[in-house]
């Protein structure tokens, strides 16, 4: 009796502190420092992600299973959540497709443009004419035939008037005839040329609210749209991305609190087998150990697949097309989820900020400003047309007298232009009876702009709620922080009481069994409340739309991402 007394009393002493072991095991620092070497270049990767490094680590660092147990052929990569950001932004594949349109938007924009770039014209031909005369005069030695050979020739330049509508053109001509078998003609060959402005201005349909300016209006809020939806779409691949990272490093920890519940669950069993040997347990406790063991060797498989799925989620937001089936390369975050400040926001101060910032909502009201600029488009083509044509010009002649006497060169008459000025102006009025088309299409175009507000509203509307949730999420997970860091406190002193209890035989293994998962519980609640906060936290971002400016991206031009 006395060796068993002093086994017990060993044991039990033994056990003890393996239940204290239990709690500094899962009470441990639960943040791992990233461990490996840098890619370095040249290296057997199937994948290389820029911008990554490996920060030196300690030999003494906990490293989970899943990250131990890889291959020896995978690569590991150190990143932290900028990197990490930055590489998706340049290998998402749908980010890359959406940076198009604004580049396509801008190119539309400046050919609507075009329209205004003026026409060079020039034109140069020849005729020749053989027909009777009809002049008494010509006919005093019988019936003659006139002959006529004439080059002429222009050049000039006519375009469109921005904004008004109105359309201009100048132009020289120039021609030389020559003429036979008449006493009529004075002059053969006969020189003559001119220059002559015209301007067309509508001063009702047309005026400013014309097709090419109704459309240049239209490109320019078109370009603007594209660019918020590439805002947006930038905005959620940052959140996903952050999701993500966080998610990766909840399970890597969640891996490593189940490896040390493993590991204290173990050393237990084996304190209960040699108690069993001794006599001073029975077989039902150790049976209930092996069954405590098991159990967490089930978790840590679980964990670890989840570790293993959050590593290919990540993988493949910041690798992206360089992601291939046979890609050997694991993902170590340098950041951790503890270092955060926890903060409560106010839903007003949020939602201010997303009136500024929110690209949906920039987007609706440019929807509302393009819908206002088709309405006054239509309703000027409800107008009559009255447009005005006008046009000045000044002509020169020169040539010979068929007894060779000559009026002079041509360019000794160019000072005479002034001489011979011609001008006209017209007016044109006209209107379409009924004009239902005109009217129905200006109907059409109002009920247009007041759909477009009520998008506009419920955009708004939406973004509210979303900002109202945001702020009461965060709000919540900060307040799950501290519940959970106090239940982690409470099981830590519970399962300290428990071993006490155990070591004057007022406990059972079963019991320090059920504290240790109490604690490993907690501990996993602790994991998820800081991953919530961070979530939520990069919700509230997103929600405000300053989630680009809180990690200093910019868009300059149509596509770059710094």
């Amino acid at each position: 009796m006395l060796v068993h007394s002093q086994s017990e009393s060993k044991n039990l002493g033994v056990l003890f502190l393996y239940c204290l072991a239990i709690s500094s095991l899962i009470m441990g620092p639960l943040s791992l420092d990233a461990r490996g070497d840098a890619l370095e270049e040249g290296a057997a990767e199937e994948i290389a992600l820029p911008g990554t490094a490996a920060p030196e680590a300690s030999a003494s660092e906990a490293t989970p299973a899943a990250a131990t147990n890889a291959s020896s052929e995978e690569t590991e990569i150190v990143l932290s959540l900028s990197q990490a950001i930055d590489n998706a932004l340049v290998s998402n594949l749908d980010l890359r497709l959406s940076r198009y349109a604004p580049e396509l938007a801008l190119s539309r924009w400046k050919e609507a443009h075009g329209v205004y770039d003026p026409d060079f014209f020039a034109n140069y031909g020849y005729s020749s004419i053989n027909r009777p005369s009809s002049f008494a005069f010509d006919a005093s030695s019988g019936l003659p035939v006139i002959e006529a050979r004439e080059t002429f020739g222009g050049t000039g330049v006519e375009g469109e008037i921005p904004l008004l509508g109105a359309r201009y053109g100048i132009q020289y001509s120039g021609a030389q005839a020559v003429t036979k078998g008449t006493e009529n003609i004075l002059l053969s060959p006969e020189n003559s040329s001119g220059v002559e402005a015209t301007l067309s201005i509508p001063l009702l349909r047309d005026l400013i609210w014309n097709q090419s300016w109704t459309r240049i209006q239209s490109r320019e809020l078109e370009h603007q749209s594209t660019r918020e939806e590439f805002r947006r779409n930038m905005m959620d691949i940052v959140n996903e991305t952050e999701r993500a990272y966080w998610h990766l490093i909840a399970t890597r920890e969640q891996v490593s609190v189940d490896q040390k519940s493993l590991e204290a669950t173990s050393a237990l069993l084996e304190q209960t087998q040699a108690k069993l040997e001794v006599g001073t347990v029975s077989r039902v406790e150790v049976v209930e150990a092996e069954a405590g063991v098991a159990e967490r060797e089930l978790k840590l498989i679980t964990s670890e697949n989840l570790y293993r799925a959050a590593q290919d989620r990540l993988i493949d937001i910041i690798a992206g097309e360089r992601l291939t089936a046979t890609t050997q390369v694991s993902v170590m975050p340098s950041d951790t989820l503890e270092d955060v400040k926890i903060r409560s926001l106010d839903v007003g101060e949020s939602m201010e900020a997303a009136t500024e910032h929110r690209p949906e909502l920039s987007a609706a009201a440019l929807a509302v400003e393009q819908r206002q600029i088709e309405q006054k488009f239509a309703k000027n083509q409800k107008l009559p047309r009255f447009d005005v044509d006008s046009s000045y010009g000044v002509q020169g002649l020169t040539g010979k007298t068929k007894a060779g006497d000559s009026f002079g060169d041509y360019m000794d008459t160019h000072d005479e232009y002034d001489n011979h000025k011609s001008w006209s102006t017209m007016g044109t009025f006209s209107i379409p009876i009924g004009n239902r088309t005109a009217s129905e299409r200006a109907s059409q175009a109002g009920i247009e702009l007041r759909k477009a507000h009520t998008e506009y509203t419920r955009t708004h509307q939406g973004i509210v709620m979303e900002v109202r949730e945001a702020v009461r999420n965060l709000n919540s997970a900060a307040q799950g922080i501290h519940a959970s860091e106090r239940r982690s406190e409470a099981a830590k002193e519970q399962l300290r009481a428990e071993g006490i209890r155990l070591k004057y035989g007022d406990s059972t293994p079963f019991d320090v069994l059920q504290r240790e998962r109490d604690l490993v519980d907690a501990e996993s609640q602790r994991i998820g409340s800081y991953q919530l906060y961070r979530v939520s936290l990069a919700a509230l971002e997103r929600a405000q739309g300053t989630i680009l400016d809180s990690h200093n991206i910019q868009i300059e031009g149509d596509s770059a991402v710094e």
